[in-house]
């Protein structure tokens, strides 16, 4: 006995219970990066060997530091503001001594003390092997803009002494920029740091910055005390002449007076003696002035001195490769966002329903031939046994078919005399392997999906002889042909007396396939070339039969109501009737071909077949669209399928 294949349940894809669009979205979201996921860590994975690649060929750069405690001595109007706001006194006082010590004149002067002009491992700084191709692009785009045009004049040249002071200026400056000065906390005590790939470079810039400040502050001090002392030597001399001229006049006044004007010479001599006095103090003050001058009074000091460092503290390895492995990451996030708008096929029986809305057959994964075994037959062929009817039986299992009822019985109909035809014997049609998939691979993935599908033909389609499945999709490439071929093996090793037709007049894939492409088949059954008997005949290895496209001179596709009787004609003779139809979007009498039909099951091929196009394709033939029972998505890769929410347990092809 044949084998019977028991239908299973139909399984619904889709969310179970209404979600909201934000869960949706959430849900998509997760699931795209779920997707993404091996090519932003690819890109990552990238971004770290190029940060790899930097870091390696940077040169290293060592940093030297020392600490500078500044003390500066306050004049007795800082010492009575002090008193008042002595947090303002303090704040002001570091913000000056780190400007002096950010100042071009201190720079000009470390220049001074280590000769920086002349030293090649200060002026030549390496780079990285980045920042050369960046210099260099930067350059040849220098070269293509035009070049700003120099000013008609006389030239004038510059003199040796110019040349070398803005040599010094240009080195001064440099210098400062590869400084850094760090005020320590709230404290007097201000760190330099300053950073090249020579460390015993920069540790001499450090320690010469610190000795050119204690430089200038001394020079500042003896400089101030220089300046009050001759302001003081200025006003002693003023105060001298004064009291000198004073003087004078109290012995004019006494020898023009004598002693007896009392009044008018007490108060000449009491001028006298307070100029007097007051010159006293000032000449004083003036010595102990210029006694301080003569000693150099620091305005600060030194405390700690730079030592060699042993370590580069740039570049730092993980910094490098962290900005390396983000910059990737960046790139395959926008790689994947670019990947997933572009993202224009079926990939769920969500997609279907929610951009076609129709209902979802089930996933066929894809049939790959090295993977299928030998074709072999698992049951044994019943012949159909003789019944007294106005048909046309075939039995599969022979072939010396044998004409089961007499056309000329009198007790037959006109009508029903013509429908009988004489059978021949002819070799079987050999189909290859992924067309009879139950034979090849039973139980394999493939194999469950198309059961699934036939077991929902079975189940939601009016139970009655001849039922008629037309098969399409939009390309060549659909995998329609596939599906027929298999559903109608299939049905036919259950017991179903199956029929598939190739009605695809232009491209005849299943014809080809079958052998039978120089056969007159439906081509000569429409153009009365041929007989029926002649035209169907039996595929080997499976109880199916099959009737090819056939060949013809005009290859025009047939009339509808002669395509429509030939059907009628057949679908007595059997449970089942598949046709490959030609891609519905490119030929347009596919919608003829598909009339005779009770239902269209569309094929759009995973991942590929696109959902505008179909959904528009189907918005404009309203006709078509009605009779499509479902959509089946062919090839479909079964591992990427929970990327897209659609776990292996709710498509029922699991390995078990």
């Amino acid at each position: 006995m044949k084998q019977r294949i028991t239908p299973v349940e139909r399984l619904e894809y889709g969310p179970a219970t209404p979600q909201s669009p934000e869960h949706n979205d959430l849900v998509e979201l997760v699931l795209a990066a779920r997707r993404q996921m091996w090519r932003i860590a690819f890109w990552g994975f990238l971004g770290l060997l190029a940060g790899a690649a930097h870091y390696a060929t940077s040169p290293r750069e060592f940093t030297a530091a020392s600490t500078l405690l500044i003390e500066e001595r306050q004049i007795e109007l800082e010492q009575e503001i002090a008193a008042v706001i002595p947090s303002s006194r303090s704040e002001t006082s570091i913000t000056n001594q780190i400007q002096i010590l950010q100042s071009q004149q201190l720079a000009v002067q470390v220049v001074g003390l280590l000769d920086l002009t002349e030293n090649e491992s200060f002026g030549e700084t390496p780079s990285s092997f980045l920042g050369t191709q960046i210099r260099a692009a930067r350059s040849f785009v220098r070269s293509l803009l035009p070049s700003r045009s120099t000013p008609s004049g006389p030239t004038n040249e510059v003199s040796a002494e110019a040349a070398e002071q803005r040599a010094i200026m240009e080195t001064a400056q440099r210098l400062r920029n590869r400084t850094s000065f760090r005020r320590v906390g709230r404290s007097f005590v201000v760190e330099i740091s300053h950073s090249s790939h020579d460390p015993a470079l920069a540790t001499e810039i450090v320690n010469a910055y610190a000795e050119a400040y204690m430089i200038d502050g001394t020079q500042a001090n003896i400089e101030a005390s220089d300046r009050t002392a001759g302001w003081m030597r200025e006003q002693v001399e003023q105060l001298r002449q004064e009291a000198l001229e004073a003087a004078a006049d109290v012995a004019a006044f006494r020898q023009e007076h004598g002693a007896f004007d009392q009044q008018g010479l007490r108060e000449r001599t009491a001028r006298v003696d307070a100029l007097n006095e007051l010159l006293t103090t000032f000449q004083s003050r003036y010595q102990q002035i210029s006694l301080e001058g003569t000693f150099p009074v620091q305005s600060g000091r030194i405390l700690s001195e730079a030592l060699p460092p042993r370590s580069p503290a740039e570049p730092k390895a993980w910094v490098i490769l962290g900005i390396g492995m983000v910059f990737g990451v960046f790139i395959g996030l926008a790689l994947a966002i670019l990947r997933e708008a572009r993202e224009l096929g079926f990939r769920n029986g969500n997609d279907v329903t929610r951009f076609l809305n129709l209902s979802f057959l089930g996933y066929v994964p894809r049939i790959q031939r090295r993977k299928l075994g030998r074709l072999k037959r698992t049951s044994a062929p019943t012949p159909t046994p003789p019944r007294r009817e106005p048909t046309v039986q075939f039995a599969s299992a022979r072939t010396d078919v044998e004409r089961l009822d007499d056309p000329n019985d009198p007790g037959l109909e006109p009508q029903d005399q013509a429908t009988y035809l004489q059978p021949v014997e002819a070799a079987p049609y050999v189909a290859p392997r992924e067309y009879m998939v139950s034979n090849a691979s039973p139980g394999s993935a493939p194999d469950r999906a198309i059961r699934r599908i036939f077991s929902t033909l079975e189940t939601e389609i009016a139970h009655r002889d001849g039922r008629i499945l037309a098969f399409g999709g939009l390309g060549t490439d659909s995998g329609a042909n596939g599906l027929a071929a298999n559903l109608a093996n299939l049905a036919a090793r259950t017991g179903k007396r199956s029929l598939l037709v190739d009605c695809d007049f232009h491209k005849a894939q299943l014809s080809k396939a079958f052998g039978a492409a120089n056969n007159p088949g439906l081509q000569g059954l429409l153009q009365g070339t041929a007989s029926l008997d002649t035209a169907l005949r039996r595929v080997e290895m499976s109880d199916m039969l099959f009737l090819p496209v056939g060949s013809s001179a005009t290859q025009a596709p047939p009339s509808l109501d002669h395509l429509q009787d030939l059907f009628q004609m057949l679908r007595p003779n059997f449970d089942y009737i598949f046709i490959n139809l030609p891609p519905v979007d490119i030929f347009p009498e596919t919608k003829s071909l598909a009339h005779p039909a009770d239902h269209l099951i569309l094929c759009a091929r995973w991942g590929r077949t696109p959902r505008k196009v179909m959904r528009e394709y189907l918005q404009n033939e309203p006709e078509l669209r009605r009779r499509v029972f479902g959509v089946v998505l062919c090839d479909t890769q079964l591992r990427q399928l929970p990327r897209y929410g659609v776990p292996m347990s709710a498509t029922g092809l699991a390995p078990a």
